[in-house]
């Protein structure tokens, strides 16, 4: 009877979506593994000292008290992490996108209208980071300019 209850605990059936439940929406262990190291980063490691969850519907939302989100783990959009840069009309997400796809060597693909629409975003797919130190300045970027 314990494993059905922890079962549908994870699994969300017939509750809220726990945290735990969205790093599973993840595809590969090995971004399951970083989307758990990521959270932990913001709300143990890092030191922020005004954090707290955004509500997001459709994964985990990251955010200063009185400020907009800065980082939201996505079960949308092919599942990845996307910190959010200053405003919109800046467009900082587009350049900051260039520099992760070049860390990363991968491109991330956006369609035309993501491009127009959330220019203010970067996104990264965890499967592709090697090793947790090559995002962790941009999230401290991210939280940085919100």
């Amino acid at each position: 009877m314990e494993q059905i209850e922890e079962f549908c605990v994870i699994n969300c059936i017939g509750g809220a979506k726990t945290n735990e439940y969205f790093f599973l929406q993840f595809e590969k262990v090995k971004a399951q593994k970083l989307a758990r190291k990521i959270h932990d980063y913001i709300w143990n490691e890092s030191g922020y000292q005004d954090i707290q969850d955004a509500g997001t519907k459709d994964g985990i939302g990251y955010k200063r008290v009185r400020k907009p989100k800065f980082a939201t783990l996505s079960i949308q959009r092919q599942r990845h992490f996307i910190l959010h840069f200053g405003k919109k009309v800046e467009r900082l997400g587009l350049s900051i996108q260039e520099d992760i796809d070049k860390i990363l060597s991968r491109n991330f693909h956006r369609p035309d209208y993501e491009i127009e629409e959330y220019p203010h975003e970067a996104y990264i797919r965890l499967e592709w980071v090697d090793k947790f130190e090559q995002i962790k300045p941009y999230i401290d970027l991210a939280f940085n300019l919100r």
